[in-house]
C-alpha cells in the first residue's frame, strides 16, 4: 500500500512538473523593464507605488498612470533593451533611481502625453541611449512637464534629440543639460529651462530653434555649443547667462526669427569659426559681455534684420579676425565698448535704420576699408580717434555712387575723427552724400596719421557734394577738401 502510494505521489509530480513546463512554453517575455520587473505576455501591467506602468508589446508602448519608480533594472527605472519605445505620460510620475532614470540600449526614445514626469538619479544620466555612436533618437513631444535633476547629463544620445509640444521641460545638471553627437531641434511651443555647471547644450552636430519656444540657460561654460552651427527661426525668446553664450567651433550662428535673444557673459556673447548674421524681421538683440560681444575667426558679421540689436563689452563688441563687419537692414543698432567697437578686416555701414557707435577707442578696419551709404542715421562717437584704417584701407562715403541722405556724425572728444595708420590709407565722397560731419578733438585733425602730425585730405569725385563740416585750417581746389567746423558749398568754397 506504501509503495502504491509513493508511485501515486511521483507520478501526479511529473504530471504537475509538465503543465508547469506547458505554462512557461506559452509565456513571452518583453525586453522592457520597468520598477526592477520585466514585462512578460502574462504580465503587462506592473505595479508602482500607487500607479501603475502598462505595456503594449504591439505598439511598444509604456504607460505610466501615477506611477511611483524606486526600484532599477541594469541600474534604470526603465530599461528597454533592442526594442523602440514610447513611454506616454499621464497624471503624475517620478522615477527616482541609483543611476539612470530611462535607458535604452541602441534604439529610439519617444516621451509623449499630457502627464509630468520628474526624474532624479544619483551618478548617471535622467535619459540615456546607452551605446558607443550607435544609438537612435531622443524625442519629447510633452503637454505636460518633464523635470530631470542629474548628477551627470540629463539627456544624452549618439543622435538627435527632437523637442516638439507644447509642455515645459527643466533640467538641472552637474554636467550637460543635454549632450548628442547629432543635432539638436527644437520646435513647436515649449517652456525650456536649463541649469547646469558645463553647457546647456552640447552637440557635434547643429542646433536648431524654431516655433514659439521660450529657452532659459543658466550654464557655467557655454549656454549652447553645436560644433556645425546654431540656426534660429525662432519667435519666443531665448536668454542665455554663461561664461559664452553661443559657440560653434566650426559653423556660424543665423538668427532670422521674429523672436528676442538675450545673453549676459563673462567671455564672449557669441563666437564662432564663420559668419555671425542677424536678420530676423522685428527681432530684438541684447548682448552683454564682461569681454568681447561677437567674435568670428574666419567669417564676417553681418545685421541685416528689421529690429533692434543692442551690444555692451568690456572690450571689442564687434571682433571679425579675418572678415568684414556690415550693417544692411533697417536695425535700430546700438553698440558700446570700453575698447574698440569694432575690429574688423573691413566694413559696410549701409542701412535705413540708426546705427549709434559709443566706444573709447572706435572702429579699427585691419585692410579691406569701411563704406557709408544708405538713407539711415549713422552716429559714431569715440573718446580717441573714431575710425582707424591700417594697410592701405580706404573710408568712402556713398560706395559706387550709393544716395546717402541720413545724417553721418563721427566725432572724437580727444582725437583725430580719422586716423591713418599708413601713408598709402585714402578717403574719399563718392556719390550723392549729405549731411556728413566729421569733427575732431581741439588740437587734433579730421584726418592725420597715427601720430597726429601729416593731415590727408578727401578726395570728392562728385561736384554736386554738400553740407559737409569738419575741422582744418585751410580748403583746397575743387573736389579737394580739409574741413575745420566750416561748410562747403558744391565748389569748395567756404561758408562763415
Amino acid at each position: 500500500m506504501r509503495k502504491k502510494l509513493i508511485s501515486l505521489l511521483l507520478s501526479l509530480s511529473i504530471c504537475l512538473s509538465f503543465m508547469s513546463m506547458a505554462v512557461f512554453a506559452d509565456e513571452t517575455v518583453y525586453n522592457v523593464w520597468v520598477n526592477g520587473d520585466r514585462f512578460t505576455s502574462n504580465c503587462l501591467t506592473i505595479q508602482c507605488g500607487d500607479g501603475t506602468a502598462k505595456f503594449n508589446p504591439q505598439t511598444n508602448e509604456l504607460t505610466l498612470t501615477n506611477a511611483t519608480i524606486t526600484k532599477d533594472y541594469f541600474a534604470a527605472g526603465i530599461y528597454c533593451n533592442k526594442e523602440d519605445l514610447t513611454v506616454i505620460l499621464v497624471g503624475n510620475n517620478s522615477i527616482k533611481t541609483v543611476f539612470y532614470g530611462i535607458n535604452l540600449y541602441r534604439k529610439s526614445l519617444t516621451i509623449t502625453g499630457k502627464g509630468n514626469l520628474s526624474i532624479e538619479d544619483g551618478i548617471g544620466n535622467g535619459l540615456l541611449i546607452d551605446t558607443n555612436d550607435v544609438g537612435e533618437d531622443i524625442t519629447i513631444d510633452i503637454e505636460g512637464t518633464l523635470s530631470i535633476k542629474s548628477n551627470d547629463n540629463c539627456i544624452q544620445t549618439p543622435k538627435t534629440v527632437n523637442i516638439l509640444g507644447n509642455g515645459k521641460i527643466e533640467l538641472e545638471s552637474t554636467n550637460y543639460g543635454i549632450y548628442n553627437h547629432d543635432d539638436v531641434l527644437i520646435s513647436g511651443k515649449n517652456e525650456i529651462s536649463i541649469s547646469c555647471d558645463e553647457s546647456g547644450i552640447r552637440t557635434i552636430g547643429k542646433i536648431s530653434v524654431s516655433g514659439e519656444n521660450k529657452i532659459t540657460i543658466n550654464a557655467k561654460d557655454i549656454g549652447m555649443s553645436a560644433e556645425s552651427g546654431i540656426d534660429f527661426t525662432n519667435s519666443g525668446s531665448i536668454t542665455i547667462d554663461a561664461n559664452t553664450g553661443l559657440y560653434s567651433d566650426n559653423g556660424s550662428v543665423k538668427q532670422s526669427g521674429k523672436g528676442s535673444l538675450t545673453i549676459t557673459s563673462k567671455t564672449e556673447g557669441i563666437r564662432v569659426r564663420n559668419d555671425i548674421t542677424l536678420e530676423g524681421d522685428s527681432q530684438t538683440i541684447d548682448i552683454n559681455s564682461e569681454n568681447f560681444g561677437l567674435w568670428s575667426d574666419e567669417g564676417n558679421i553681418t545685421f541685416s534684420g528689421n529690429g533692434n540689436i543692442d551690444i555692451k563689452s568690456t572690450n571689442p563688441a564687434i571682433f571679425s579676425n579675418c572678415g568684414n563687419f556690415s550693417i544692411l537692414g533697417s536695425d535700430l543698432v546700438w553698440i558700446e565698448s570700453e575698447q574698440n567697437a569694432v575690429l574688423a578686416k573691413g566694413a559696410k555701414i549701409s542701412h535705413d535704420g540708426l546705427v549709434e557707435i559709443s566706444s573709447n577707442r572706435g572702429i579699427e578696419i585691419y585692410d579691406n576699408g569701411i563704406t557709408f551709404s544708405g538713407l539711415g542715421e549713422t552716429n559714431i562717437y569715440s573718446t580717441y580717434s573714431c575710425i582707424n584704417l591700417n594697410n592701405g584701407s580706404k573710408i568712402v562715403f556713398g560706395e559706387d555712387s550709393q544716395y546717402i541722405s541720413g545724417n553721418i556724425e563721427i566725432s572724437s572728444t580727444n582725437g583725430n575723427a580719422i586716423t591713418f595708420a599708413s601713408e598709402d590709407c585714402t578717403a574719399e565722397i563718392n556719390g550723392n552724400a549729405h549731411n556728413i560731419s566729421l569733427n575732431s578733438a581741439p588740437g587734433y585733425k579730421v584726418i592725420s596719421d597715427s601720430n597726429n602730425k601729416k593731415e590727408y585730405s578727401i578726395d570728392v569725385k562728385n561736384p554736386e557734394v554738400y553740407d559737409i563740416t569738419g575741422s582744418s585750417t585751410e580748403s583746397s581746389a575743387q573736389y579737394k577738401l580739409k574741413f575745420y567746423f566750416i561748410t562747403f558749398d558744391m565748389n569748395g568754397h567756404e561758408h562763415q
